[in-house]
């Protein structure tokens, strides 16, 4: 038989996380900056979805990216082709220090 342990990490993620992203809206907000969270699975046409609106819009609208993937530097360097800035953002980071809140 498996037994179930909760571990009291002491620390509301979904709470810090809505903390920050109100945080990040009033930013964008500030400076009038339109924001899309582009999610999907693996494979699910995501990047090429950025890469085909850039083609589109991209010479009637400044457009800047945040590539965040567990690899970022990939997603990013087809971003920078397009010719746009691009920051990349490996996600396992965020994981990482949360795992290591939760032993200890």
């Amino acid at each position: 038989m498996h037994t179930v342990e909760e571990i009291n990490i002491e620390y509301d993620v979904l709470e810090a996380n809505s903390k920050l992203a109100r945080k990040n809206r009033n930013s964008l907000d500030k400076f009038k900056i339109t924001a899309f969270n582009i999610m999907g699975a693996i494979g699910s046409g995501k990047t090429m979805l950025v890469e085909k609106t850039i083609e589109r819009i991209g010479k009637s609208f400044r457009i800047g990216a945040i590539a965040g993937d567990v690899v970022a530097r990939l997603d990013a360097s087809r971003f920078e082709k397009a010719g746009i800035p691009v920051v990349g953002l490996n996600t396992m980071q965020n994981d990482t220090i949360l795992c290591k809140k939760g032993y200890g």
